[in-house]
This record gives C-alpha cells, sequence and structure tokens, in this order.
C-alpha cells in the first residue's frame, strides 16, 4: 500500500500531472493561463488526487492518473467559462421572480452558433461565373467526410486518452492529424476547381449513327440509307425497326422459354454433436503432469499424436460453431482426502471416504471459452460451469471406492454461444474440476511407477527373516503378485475391486531370460487387472514385514495382484508356468527379488473422470438449391 501511494503523491507524478493539464488547457484557450488560474488549476489536481485515492484505494497508480484527468478536466472547463462570464450585480432582494428565472436559465443554458444555411445545388437558368452546382456538391461532400473523419480521430474526453507519459504524445498527434486534414481539405478544393475547368473546355462531339444490321441480310432491298446517315423513310413500316420481310418465319415456342427460373437462395441449418471425452485416453505414460481432474483435448490431430500412442484428442474437426453447451460430468466418488482418527492410544483409523459429496458444487474451468457466470469471487467468475450431484451408482461390494456420480449444471444453462458470427474452428479445450476455493479436486495422480515385483511365495526371504504376520497373501505356491511402486500412495487413490492397467514395463538387462516375455505380456495386458488388496513393506528398527492396508496415515507401497492360473474352465487350479515350461519360469521367479525396472507405469481405470458437451455448428442446406429447371 505505502508503494503506491508514494508513487501516486509525490512530486514527479503531480508536477506530470499539473504540466499535463497546463499545456491541454493552454492549447484550448490558444494562450497562456493567469497566475490566479495557475492557482486554481494546481489547487483542483491535489484536490482530485486525494478523492481518487480515497474512492479506488490500491489501484496501479497508471488507472488512478486517468481518473484524475477525467474528473479535472470538465471542473476546471466550467471554472474558465465562469471567468469569461460578465457578471453584473442583481439585486436579489428586490428583483422579481420572472426576470430572475430567465436569467438562471439565460446562464445554464450555452449559446450556440446557428447552423450554416444547407447550400443551393439547383440548376441556374442565368448566365453566371460560379463554380457548378456539381463542383460545390463535390467540395462540400469531401468537407464533409473530412469533418467526420477528424471527429473519429479524437477521443470523446481526456479520460479515453493514454495515462502516463504517452498523454504528451497523443496531443502532439492530435494537432499533427489536424493540420494534416486542414492541407488534405485544401489539396481536395483545388483537385476539384481543377477538374469543374477541365470538363468545361470539353469540346461536345457528335455521336456517329451505327449502320443498320438488317443490311448485312438484305442489302439495300429495303430501302435503306447508307451506313452511318439517317434519311427520312418512306413510310411507316420502313421507320419502324422492328419490321421484317414475310419470308422471315419465327421458331415455335419452346419449353425453355417458359421456365422462370428461380435465384439461388443460401440457407443454412444446424447440426448438433455430442463430445464425449474420457480422461483415461490421454497420455498418462509419458506425462506426469496432468491427472483426471485437469487435462486438455485437440481436435483433429492428423496422425501426429505425440508420446506413447495415447493422446485426448477428437478426430472430428468442427466448423462454423454458434453453440457449445455443458452437459453433465461423470465423477468417481473416491477419496479425495484421507482423515486420521485415532481409536485407542496406539492405533487409528483412515476408513473414512471424504469425497466430492462433502462439497456444495464443483466448478469445471475452460479456458478456451469466455465465462457465464458471475458470483461472490473471482473462482465462480472464472468457472465455465458450476455443477451439482444429479445421480450416483455404486457396485454391490465393500470396497473404499464404490462407484460414480452424474453431476450436472442443475437448473442452469451453461453455454457459449458466438453471434452474429460463428467460432470458425476448435482446435483445443482444457478441462479443470476445481472445489468451491479454487482448488483442483485432487492433484494427486492417478498412475503409479512400477519398482520391481514379488512373488507371494518370496515374501519371507526377501529380505531375510522378514515376517508375514499381518498379510493373509503369503504362502508357498506364489498364487499372488506383490507389485512394488517407487512413491507411496493413499489407499484411496488403488483400493480392493479397482482395474488398473500397466504399460512400457522393461525389465533390466541383467534380469531378462526365457520367462520375462511371456510374463510382461500377461502383466500388460489390454484388460488390465483387478486389484486384490494393497500392502505395504514396513522397517521398524532392524525388524522387516509385510502387511495387508496402509499405514497409520493411510499409506501403502504395495499392489497385490492374482497370478496367472491355467484355464479354470478345465478344473485345473495350477499355475500357469511363464515360457512355456518349468525351467524358463523358474529363472524367471530368481530373477524377480531385487530386479528394479528401467520404466512401467499403471493407471487406475475406476478413477476416470467422463464429460459430455453439445456442439452445434452452422451448416449450408444443399436441398435449398434444388430448383425445377434442374429436373
Amino acid at each position: 500500500m505505502s508503494s503506491t501511494r508514494g508513487q501516486f503523491f509525490s512530486e514527479r507524478n503531480e508536477a506530470m500531472l499539473d504540466r499535463l493539464l497546463y499545456n491541454d488547457f493552454q492549447r484550448r484557450i490558444g494562450g497562456d493561463l493567469e497566475e490566479k488560474q495557475k492557482e486554481r488549476l494546481v489547487k483542483t489536481v491535489r484536490h482530485y488526487m486525494n478523492e481518487v485515492y480515497e474512492n479506488l484505494g490500491e489501484q496501479p497508480v497508471q488507472k488512478l492518473n486517468t481518473e484524475v484527468l477525467a474528473a479535472v478536466v470538465p471542473d476546471y472547463i466550467g471554472y474558465l467559462r465562469r471567468q469569461q462570464k460578465d457578471e453584473k450585480p442583481v439585486d436579489l432582494l428586490h428583483g422579481d421572480v420572472a426576470s430572475r428565472f430567465t436569467q438562471v436559465q439565460n446562464e445554464r443554458q450555452e449559446g450556440r452558433e446557428a447552423p450554416p444555411s444547407a447550400p443551393d445545388f439547383r440548376l441556374s437558368l442565368e448566365d453566371s461565373t460560379t463554380a457548378p452546382s456539381m463542383s460545390m456538391f463535390e467540395q462540400i461532400k469531401k468537407q464533409r467526410e473530412a469533418e467526420t473523419l477528424f471527429d473519429r480521430s479524437m477521443p470523446a474526453s481526456l479520460g479515453s486518452m493514454p495515462a502516463s507519459g504517452g498523454l504528451n504524445d497523443y496531443v502532439a498527434s492530435t494537432d499533427l492529424v489536424r493540420r494534416e486534414n486542414t492541407e488534405a481539405n485544401r489539396r481536395d478544393e483545388l483537385l476539384l476547381q481543377q477538374r469543374a475547368a477541365s470538363r468545361a473546355i470539353v469540346p461536345k462531339v457528335q455521336m456517329v449513327v451505327p449502320p443498320d444490321p438488317r443490311r448485312v441480310l438484305f442489302g439495300d432491298s429495303l430501302g435503306l440509307a447508307p451506313s452511318g446517315l439517317l434519311t427520312q423513310l418512306t413510310n411507316d413500316a420502313q421507320a419502324n425497326p422492328t419490321t421484317l420481310p414475310d419470308a422471315m418465319r419465327t421458331r415455335s415456342v419452346l419449353p425453355q422459354d417458359v421456365i422462370q427460373k428461380q435465384e439461388d437462395i443460401l440457407s443454412y441449418r444446424e447440426n448438433e454433436y455430442n463430445l464425449h471425452v474420457y480422461s483415461a485416453d490421454r497420455d498418462w505414460v509419458s506425462n506426469s503432469t496432468e491427472n483426471r481432474y485437469n487435462f486438455s483435448i485437440n481436435f483433429d490431430p492428423a496422425n501426429n499424436r505425440p508420446g506413447f500412442g495415447f493422446s485426448t484428442a477428437a478426430n472430428i474437426k468442427f466448423k462454423n460453431i454458434v453453440r457449445i453447451e455443458f452437459v453433465k460430468a461423470i465423477l468417481p466418488t473416491e477419496g479425495i482426502d484421507v482423515l486420521v482418527a485415532q481409536t485407542t492410544d496406539l492405533s487409528y483409523n483412515t476408513n473414512i471416504n471424504v469425497n466430492i459429496l462433502s462439497f456444495p458444487y464443483l466448478m469445471v474451468r475452460m479456458k478456451e471459452l469466455d465465462t457465464n457466470n458471475y458470483g461472490t469471487n473471482n473462482n465462480i467468475d472464472n468457472a465455465f460451469s458450476l455443477i451439482q450431484y444429479d445421480a450416483n451408482w455404486v457396485s454391490d461390494n465393500t470396497a473404499n471406492n464404490r462407484g460414480y456420480l452424474a453431476m450436472i449444471p442443475k437448473f442452469m444453462k451453461c453455454q457459449k454461444v458466438y453471434h452474429p458470427t460463428p467460432l470458425a474452428t476448435l482446435q483445443k479445450l482444457s478441462f479443470q474440476i476445481a472445489r468451491p476455493d479454487g482448488s483442483l479436486v485432487s492433484d494427486d495422480l492417478d498412475t503409479v511407477d512400477i519398482s520391481g515385483f514379488l512373488l507371494s511365495s518370496q515374501l519371507k526371504t526377501n529380505p531375510a527373516a522378514t515376517t508375514t504376520l499381518g498379510t493373509k497373501y503369503a504362502d508357498t505356491s506364489g498364487a499372488y503378485i506383490w507389485i512394488q511402486t517407487k512413491k507411496w500412495f493413499n489407499k484411496y487413490s488403488i483400493s480392493q475391486g479397482d482395474r488398473l492397467v500397466f504399460k512400457n514395463i522393461v525389465f533390466p538387462t541383467a534380469s531378462v531370460n526365457g520367462g520375462s516375455p511371456d510374463f510382461l505380456s500377461y502383466i500388460q495386458r489390454a484388460a488390465g487387472h483387478v486389484v486384490v488388496d494393497v500392502g505395504r513393506f514396513q522397517k521398524v528398527s532392524t525388524a522387516t514385514s509385510f502387511a495387508t492396508g496402509g499405514n497409520i496415515q493411510g499409506y501403502c507401497n504395495y499392489i497385490i495382484l492374482r497370478n496367472n492360473f491355467q484355464d479354470p474352465t478345465t478344473g485345473s487350479v495350477s499355475l500357469q508356468n511363464f515360457g512355456g515350461n518349468a525351467t524358463n519360469n523358474t529363472a524367471l521367479v530368481n530373477s524377480l527379488p531385487g530386479a528394479a525396472m528401467v520404466s512401467g507405469r499403471a493407471i487406475n481405470m475406476n478413477h476416470q473422470t467422463h464429460f459430455v458437451l453439445r456442439i452445434i455448428t452452422r451448416d449450408m442446406d444443399s436441398s435449398t438449391r434444388l430448383r425445377p429447371d434442374n429436373m
């Protein structure tokens, strides 16, 4: 606050305003100001500087200066006008009401000059040396066009002039435009006079009668005069230029002579398209900055999709868009915050699911579309849509994340209309789902990076003397696969029953063997895997252990999946050997402990968002171009 106030009330800023207004009023009155007028100008500037700062407060200095100029100019002009009037002493005590009323009315109304009389463009029947009417008309027309151009170039008031140091340049440029317009008017007037003089000396040229085209067919048999001469014809038939000999026969009437052709009529029709946007289609393999609540979509990307073959893009290219409507959003009922409740002195509970139903509404921000919402804070002003709960559907299990919610702009019309000119095309749309406070619903990634794999039969020996009392997924057959992540994740990000899809997993070179390709093919299958449970590896002092569930903060670092079994329709309950035989399978199992993956990522498909928009375009209606003469 002190910085803005100091700059605004500084001697330098005040001197700049005084100098700017002093030069402007010198130009207006055509002379220098008197000492009394200068003192009044300085006091007026100081007064309005205090008034503007008291009302506007912390605003940029440039804006405050603009408001001061806009306030000082009309006030000081009124002061100058009152100075110019000859005020005579009026006896208010003995004066009558009618005289005083007339005097007040005359003071309030500024006298205006009578408008110039309209020029007389009538043709004179008497010889005179004055300029022709057309020359006078052209001259006045040019003069009015110049006045109109000058009025448009001048600002309505000093309030529209640029602030700060550029005001001096603006005043100088205004004077330059006025001088150039005066010179242009003088040149146009001289040009009109020269044009009128040149027209007056042009000699009259007698038109030559064109030859009669009938002479080409009939020669001189019609008794016509030679080409280029006019003679008096002997009778009415010869005088009629459309008269033809009896030997000439007219053709019969054809159908195309009767059909009345219709003019081309262009009309348009509106087409509606439903646009569905799914957050899992983005490049989640190589892009770690976007998540399900913050991503963008491209239109008509051709064959230049970036990344790992994934891109949130629509292959259609919308043209001549007249309206874009937001229909609904489908969001997961995931836990967006972890609530740690203490049950006893040494135990905690993190099973409370805090989801988006804890908010009265959510905001959808799309920076490519102007907002049509206004509210009591900037977050609502920047939102394209405010959505509320409409419907939900849940699965029949007891998992932490149980279904989805349909959110719509209930009882509101959320659309962007392009009128009168449609939007040519749409290249990109960005989606952000925010809480009422303006922050994202969740900035946690819905992807995890893979660090390594272990089978359930290897937990007790990696590392040695590790206990598994806290989990049931530890056996001797290896029926489950424990997948370690590089970072810990909260148990609501990935939970029991969620479906994960794995991509871009690369084994280290030293761990590649005959069973590796088959194992990677199983892990990275397109259908994904259903999470059996989540767990953690913890170390207390020198003791290490595996356990199911999260720690006291609700975070985990292992995902548990079911291993690959033989076809169950045959009644078999045995594991499927990776690599096709026991030798390759054993080599793979022995290479898993301690093998850190070069790369690899998984995405939770149960936590993806879905948006529906309606796009209305204007296309030409081809049915209106069907005409009767085209059949």
